[in-house]
């Protein structure tokens, strides 16, 4: 496993969770940015998964009793979470464009819907077909929007009335399996991503 922090603070911070783990010899901490990532170019060509995490508002764990919402209310609260929704679709656009990757997790801590749903339909739609939504934790009852779009219920949604911090999460899978590169040469990234822009990625061979 590679993981890239671009943050220097916060990548210092995983090399001692992982060292922690017992992990160090499974992963490697790179302080690097997913969006600069050539994904034509070795190790990255090869990379078979991806995890995205972006930065977003995280809306869904500030343990607030008022709304969710209004942190972004107003003219300038909107153009805040429009800016974050660019940025979201920027990087999952970045992860469909490696080439041999064959799934991809995106996931936010945010219950706005123009950072979860509207990001993954805009992105999908952009795929030509190459790619669709996988259902997700089938069990889990609290499903995306079906009113954003179709098949928006494949995708999870967590609330704090599910007595947890909430959290949004989509699988995107290419809907025709690329053929088996030789052995050891595949590779997983998953790309969780920091506030301010600031975003990891990690690799499994």
């Amino acid at each position: 496993v590679i993981a890239l922090d671009v943050d220097k603070r916060r990548c210092e911070l995983l090399k001692k969770t992982v060292s922690i783990m017992g992990a160090s010899e499974k992963v490697t901490v790179m302080n690097k940015d997913f969006l600069k990532l050539d994904p034509t170019q070795a190790p990255y060509c090869n990379v078979q998964g991806i995890m995205l995490d972006p930065s977003c508002s995280g809306s869904g764990i500030r343990g607030r009793s008022g709304s969710e919402q209004q942190d972004f209310e107003g003219d300038d609260g909107r153009q805040r979470l429009q800016n974050l929704c660019a940025f979201q679709t920027k990087a999952l656009s970045h992860a469909l464009r490696f080439p041999r990757v064959e799934r991809i997790v995106y996931s936010t801590c945010s219950v706005h819907r123009e950072e979860n749903e509207d990001v993954v339909q805009a992105c999908l739609g952009a795929t030509d077909g190459l790619f669709s939504l996988e259902r997700c934790l089938p069990n889990w009852l609290r499903r995306g929007q079906v009113d954003t779009f179709y098949g928006a219920e494949s995708c999870v949604r967590v609330t704090q009335e599910d007595r947890c911090m909430g959290f949004f999460v989509a699988c995107l899978v290419r809907t025709e399996p690329l053929a088996l590169a030789a052995p050891g040469a595949l590779r997983r990234m998953s790309a969780p991503s920091q506030r301010r822009a600031a975003h990891n990625a990690s690799l499994e061979e």
